[in-house]
């Protein structure tokens, strides 16, 4: 049987010959194997700006032609901005940008595993902090992400 399947099922025959005392036979046997999609994403609880998060995808078995994508979908910030607010309701704006410095926009992918390729992928995310703030206090907001099999 091959090894490294895609999601999905298969069906392979089998030989079995079975020998006893002056008796030797012939049977085939069907088997059936299902593999099902499995994969674990580990995303930050937390992140300050100024700081990066790692976003990771492991061990990816999905079904033939088909692909792990992570995407930023919204925020808590006023018309899915990337802002973030203090108590008080002043907001500072912020940016995401991948390691190879391009800024994000909601919907873009950040992360795309093709088991084809590889089973594990990551990318950094820097959350950058505006040159300078206006008002003191702590701020805090959430970022949504989405993982979808496309």
């Amino acid at each position: 049987m091959p090894t490294n399947l895609s999601a999905g099922t298969y069906t392979y025959r089998v030989d079995v010959t079975m020998s006893g005392v002056g008796t030797i036979s012939s049977q085939t046997v069907d088997v059936l194997v299902y593999i099902i999609q499995t994969y674990t994403i580990t995303i930050p609880e937390t992140v300050n700006l100024g700081e990066t998060a790692t976003i990771k995808a492991e061990n990816v078995v999905l079904e033939e032609d088909k692909q792990l994508e992570v995407t930023i979908t919204g925020t808590s910030g006023d018309n899915n901005a990337f802002a973030i607010k203090s108590a008080e309701g002043a907001v500072l704006e912020y940016t995401v940008t991948k390691a190879d410095s391009k800024t994000l926009s909601l919907n873009d992918k950040i992360l795309t595993v093709n088991p084809d390729n590889t089973d594990t992928d990551s990318t950094t995310l820097t959350f950058n902090a505006p040159g300078k703030a206006k008002f003191s206090g702590e701020y805090k907001g959430t970022v949504t992400f989405n993982v979808s099999i496309n």
